[in-house]
């Protein structure tokens, strides 16, 4: 264990130290309390909270809570939170090492393992096997049978959106690159698509902890190494659909590999079976709908990455139906922005087509009675 000289500064975790009898009162010291309100109090708050998560202020908290548990009396109900709290701290400060020990020495490993002899699990033992398989991975001691608790856990959202407090994650999100990477030589090319569309599901819900925890680059890795296996490419579109959402934000000067999110949706309706859509219709509807409702035709080129989506799916009826449910029945709301780069650029014909091709007679009418349309017309009419 660390040498640590000093000890926890209390004043940032509550206003009076009272020595903790259970390990509910343990728990409570070790979380600050999260900033709220306005002006001062939640200035203070928010300085508070900073601060505890300092190595140099950490430490001493860990090293607390490791040593107290031994004097509480077990089988509490908040016993097993307490204990993960701490190795989810250790994890805060790279103490990898120390987490894997403390987990072995209160026999949480154990509980694990032996919690693999049941046909469902509640979302505490899926927290505890989540930190487990993390501090495992961290120290190079992941074993092959680990492989069977990570495919009872992979890709459960309720752990990251209820125990944020018991789990790191960013470190989920590396051991799932990790898992997915690791595994995908085992797999047939169906079982593949199926893991690589879980994986832009799951990253596509959490694209913004992507772009916060700076995990773009581990994730566009994993994605380039998982497409030797040979997926399908609407699959690999897929990925580039959710990197591209934060490539395209980004610095062009400081980012590699940048995707242009219109001509990944292309290539994802270009290469779609209509099986594909069938499965994941829901998804791919979503992808599609972020065009219009964030404004991504911005550029010339991207006017053209759209033409070239239209051209892909016309003349094929679940691709048609796709785009006019997801895109186009968004103009309403969006017109303007929509056709501004066919407009800047004198595609005419296009614009005449999304009117006249992609949108039905009612929703037509609608635009027209919303949007002056007569000098796009006119301008149609002229060639």
């Amino acid at each position: 264990m660390r040498d640590v000289q000093s000890n926890p500064n209390w004043n940032l975790v509550t206003d009076v130290y009272v020595e903790p009898n259970n390990f509910a009162d343990l728990f409570s010291l070790l979380v600050p309390n999260h900033p709220k309100g306005e002006g001062k109090e939640r200035t203070i708050l928010a300085w508070k909270e900073k601060e505890f998560y300092k190595q140099e202020n950490l430490a001493p908290f860990i090293l607390y809570g490791m040593n107290k548990v031994q004097d509480l009396p077990q089988f509490h109900k908040d016993e097993i939170p307490t204990l993960i709290r701490i190795v989810r701290l250790c994890q805060k400060i790279g103490w990898y090492k120390e987490a894997y020990t403390f987990m072995v020495n209160q026999r949480l490993d154990e509980f694990v393992h032996t919690s693999m002899e049941y046909e469902t699990w509640d979302i505490l033992t899926q927290v505890v096997a989540w930190n487990y398989l993390i501090v495992k991975y961290r120290i190079g001691k992941l074993e092959n049978d680990d492989v069977m608790i990570w495919e009872r856990i992979k890709f459960n959202t309720e752990c990251i959106e209820k125990c944020e407090k018991l789990l790191s994650h960013k470190e989920v999100m590396e051991l799932t690159f990790f898992y997915i990477c690791k595994q995908a030589k085992l797999l047939s090319k169906e079982e593949l698509d199926q893991e690589m569309m879980n994986l832009a599901i799951y990253c596509n819900t959490y694209v913004y902890d992507l772009y916060i925890y700076d995990l773009l680059k581990k994730y566009r890795k994993c994605t380039d190494f998982l497409t030797y296996y040979g997926p399908s490419r609407s699959v690999v579109a897929c990925q580039r659909a959710v990197i591209a959402q934060i490539s395209d934000r980004l610095n062009p000067l400081k980012t590699t590999h940048v995707d242009d999110y219109l001509y990944v949706m292309k290539e994802m309706m270009e290469h779609m079976s209509f099986e594909f859509m069938t499965r994941y219709e829901h998804f791919i509807g979503k992808l599609l709908s972020y065009v219009p409702f964030f404004e991504m035709i911005q550029v010339p080129q991207h006017a053209y990455y759209c033409e070239e989506l239209m051209y892909v799916c016309k003349g094929i009826e679940h691709k048609e139906e796709l785009l006019r449910n997801y895109i186009f029945i968004q103009l309403h709301d969006c017109l303007p922005s929509f056709i501004k780069q066919f407009l800047k650029n004198k595609r005419y014909a296009t614009i005449h087509d999304i009117l006249f091709y992609w949108c039905d007679e009612e929703q037509r009418v609608g635009l027209e009675k919303k949007y002056n349309l007569s000098f796009i017309y006119e301008r149609y009419a002229c060639g």
